[in-house]
């Protein structure tokens, strides 16, 4: 069950909507206040995360593209969208919607997030 599946090193890089789709699971099973916990604590790290500084690198970027595209604009498109679920999970399409398109802006590889800012 996608409840089961814990949040680690893997899901972090690679699943990193995991806690979007647990809640949105958890709410389909009943399971009201396990969702919200959910999207609390992924609310909190991702935006802690948001205007973190970096190191001069973002996630698994190799070194010589930071000198292509800032890191920090990386980091901020990553975190805008997963804070984009956030909004758009509490209800609020408007701003879930403007993280969406902001995050696009800064990452236009992001298939999932130029779907979300078309909805």
């Amino acid at each position: 069950m996608i409840l089961d599946i814990e949040v680690e090193f893997f899901s972090n890089m690679h699943l990193r909507e995991l806690p979007y789709y647990q809640a949105l699971c958890a709410e389909a099973l009943g399971l009201q206040q396990k969702a919200w916990n959910i999207m609390a604590r992924a609310k909190r790290d991702w935006s802690f995360n948001l205007d973190r500084k970096g190191n001069g690198f973002f996630s698994t970027t190799p070194f010589f593209i930071s000198f292509a595209q800032g890191p920090a604009i990386a980091r901020r498109a990553y975190y805008q969208y997963l804070l984009g679920l956030v909004k758009l999970y509490e209800g609020d399409r408007e701003r879930a919607k403007a993280l969406f398109q902001e995050s696009y802006a800064g990452n236009s590889d992001s298939l999932f997030c130029h779907y979300y800012a078309h909805l």
